[in-house]
């Protein structure tokens, strides 16, 4: 017989908030007369025995739990046992059980607990919003709540006083920058607001209302992260800064620095491209603002022909302000990836902004330095010699319809793997040069990939995947039937330009080997059935002999194989374990063993023994009934002993008289034989 524990509910809840742990019978029963237990890794969290339980009697309920937990009395009728546990703190994490013991079969629920800090993410130099409010909306004018951070203060409200207008030990990292919302005390609400994050308020923070009861805390984890812009090589990208009151900022200064490098400075109407700002070199006639939206409180700017150096950390600062405002984000300049199977076309997009006609102009594409195609005033590649290179003669057109909304797209026919690499397009002749950046991607067809089972060792079954000749190169994971990622050895590479992934197993299952392209978005599967022997055969139990100290009973597993190995434990009736004998292992061949676990008894009940494969939620197990007569094993023994001492004893008296009378039936038949007649 097998039992597999069923796979735990998942349930995830905030720290500090409080949560139900669902525990229904399906059948409704009325459970107010019953027993149900909740455990945590063996300690007691809820105890209810037809009416009583842990919150009214001692029921060696754990520590943890004590004036936490409390059940729904009105809904045991229906046969639910749902608990609800209060302020959930992270220790309160792990696998819970909801047993009904005295039930017929015994019913078990299982739920795997998450508690987690909320999070939230902002980005640097924003404002943002901690929520905390309570779930009961009682108005909290008159109560006290604080907000802390790694044990320092970081607001403060108590019966109308708070942190903007006495002293209350406020931490200096937050003075002037945290408020409350007074209008929103009346409906529980003690949310704050913090303005311009910084990198160094991220952590976690709480919120407690000190003098209710029960005492409530809040825990929150915050995130401060600079905003990030992602933008192709070659593009034009605008980078957002604007005050969010909307003031006119026509007559203000504000300043955009990367790297302690001056990008752009405006200045009550002066900037960077009308006088001389120290603007850096590398910005110098690429950077623009926009002076419409300075009305609006809009500072943003672009920034044209994005060059991959571009990248970095940048800052929009109002240094006259009160309080100062900066803005921070990252730019990502990344080239443009295209992907395309071998044998197919593809078009490689290149279009002015401007969309201006450029059926006059030069425009020219080349990859690592080789012409591709090149179009000038009408004259191309494909009707003059341009010095195009041989790979692309023949393939390339570009659309002539197109010129005029400034688009220099190309199209190349029937992609070998061999054209991938970076392209550029570029306008030579334009007022500011314009390079596009491409990065083309050409892939054959991915194969399935080729599984093998190599062997069959002490650790399971060793698997091993591979594929050949495939661009670009897969990443290799093995999954099996319930698509769980396997762990598995480093990927190798072959000689052959291939790779291979091997991988150990140690149950009989589906398993299957995944190849994935994840620069193509392609994916290919295989999948083999492995059949591995039993790990843990049912065991077989054997009643070896009465001793003086009881019966002494055997449990013996053969033929189970190594890995995951088995535990074997003896359990009587109630499903108490049996103290026992430490387990004999023996080795059978080269990758099997037997083990053997004996225990000793001293009582008249059915006995069961048990083997347990924690690894793979599997268990077996074999029932045997041992009577024994009595009590006192030693009167037994005893009674037993003088029975054969006293049958030895008549033997010996019996075997004696024998002897004796045949000593005298010889002595007739001697004196017979010589006086040639009998005597009496």
């Amino acid at each position: 017989m097998c039992f597999c524990l069923p796979e735990p509910k998942v349930i995830r809840v905030d720290k500090g908030r409080d949560v139900i742990l669902p525990c229904s019978l399906s059948t409704k029963k009325n459970i107010t007369s019953e027993k149900f237990e909740w455990r945590k890794d063996d300690r007691q969290v809820f105890l209810y025995d037809d009416g009583n339980h842990s919150n009214i009697v001692n029921t060696s309920q754990d520590v943890q739990f004590k004036d936490r937990v409390s059940h729904f009395p009105d809904e045991l009728m229906s046969g639910d046992a749902s608990i609800i546990i209060r302020d959930m703190k992270v220790a309160d994490s792990g696998v819970y059980t909801c047993e009904f013991t005295n039930l017929q079969p015994r019913q078990i629920f299982y739920i795997k607990l998450f508690v987690e800090p909320k999070v939230i993410r902002v980005d640097k130099g924003r404002d943002v919003i901690l929520p905390c409010s309570l779930s009961t909306k009682e108005n909290i004018t008159s109560e006290k709540f604080e907000w802390r951070k790694d044990d320092r203060q970081v607001f403060l409200y108590d019966d109308g006083n708070h942190s903007n207008i006495v002293n209350t030990s406020q931490d200096v990292q937050f003075k002037d920058r945290v408020s409350h919302f007074p209008d929103e005390l009346m409906s529980g609400d003690a949310s704050i607001i913090i303005r311009d994050m910084k990198v160094a308020d991220s952590g976690v923070y709480t919120c407690e209302f000190t003098n209710l009861q029960p005492r409530q805390i809040f825990y929150i984890k915050l995130f401060v992260e600079p905003k990030v812009i992602r933008v192709d090589k070659g593009r034009d990208v605008i980078l957002p800064c604007s005050l969010s009151t909307k003031e006119n900022i026509t007559s203000e200064k504000f300043e955009w620095r990367k790297d302690d490098r001056q990008v752009f400075l405006y200045d009550d109407g002066n900037h960077s491209n009308i006088v001389n700002t120290s603007q850096d070199v590398q910005f110098k006639d690429r950077v623009s603002h926009f002076p419409d939206e300075l009305m609006s409180g809009d500072a943003s700017i672009i920034i044209r022909d994005m060059k991959v150096a571009d990248s970095g950390d940048y800052t929009c600062e109002f240094p006259r302000l009160q309080p100062r405002k900066i803005f921070y984000m990252k730019l990502v300049v990344e080239t443009k990836v295209l992907t395309v199977a071998e044998g197919r076309d593809v078009i490689l997009p290149c279009s002015l902004s401007t969309k201006e006609n450029i059926t006059r102009e030069k425009f020219e594409w080349k990859k690592d330095g080789r012409q591709v195609f090149l179009y000038d005033d009408g004259d191309h590649s494909n009707i003059v010699n341009t010095g195009q290179d041989q790979q692309f003669k023949d393939r390339v057109s570009h659309f002539p319809d197109e010129l005029m909304s400034g688009d220099a797209s190309i199209t190349i026919r029937n992609m070998k793997v061999a054209d991938s690499g970076e392209y550029t397009c570029n306008f030579t002749n334009l007022q500011s040069e314009q390079i596009f950046y491409i990065k083309l991607v050409v892939f054959g067809a991915l194969p399935k990939p080729y599984v093998r089972i190599l062997d069959l060792t002490k650790d399971g079954m060793l698997l091993q995947c591979e594929v050949q000749g495939a661009f670009p190169k897969p990443e290799l994971h093995w999954k099996d039937s319930d698509g769980n990622i396997l762990p598995a050895e480093e990927i190798q590479e072959t000689g052959r330009g291939g790779r291979y992934l091997q991988t150990t197993v140690t149950k009989t299952d589906n398993y299957r080997c995944v190849a994935t392209q994840k620069e193509i978005n392609h994916q290919t599967h295989y999948e083999t059935f492995v059949y591995i022997p039993d790990a843990s055969p049912k065991p077989s139990v054997r009643i070896l002999d009465l001793t003086k100290d009881g019966m002494l009973l055997q449990c013996e597993v053969r033929g189970a194989f190594p890995k995951p190995k088995p535990k074997l434990l003896w359990q009587d009736r109630a499903g108490n374990i049996l103290p026992a004998e430490e387990p004999l292992e023996s080795e059978t061949g080269e990758l099997y063993y037997n083990i053997i676990l004996q225990t000793t008894v001293t009582k008249t009940d059915k006995y069961r023994c048990v083997a347990t494969q924690k690894e793979t939620n599997r268990q077996t197990y074999a029932d045997t009934f041992v009577y024994i007569p009595g009590k006192n094993i030693a009167l037994i023994l005893a009674v037993t002993v003088l029975a054969v001492v006293l049958a030895l004893l008549c033997a010996c008296i019996l075997y004696k008289k024998y002897q004796k009378g045949r000593s005298e039936e010889d002595e007739v038949v001697y004196m017979y034989t010589t006086n040639g007649e009998a005597t009496s």
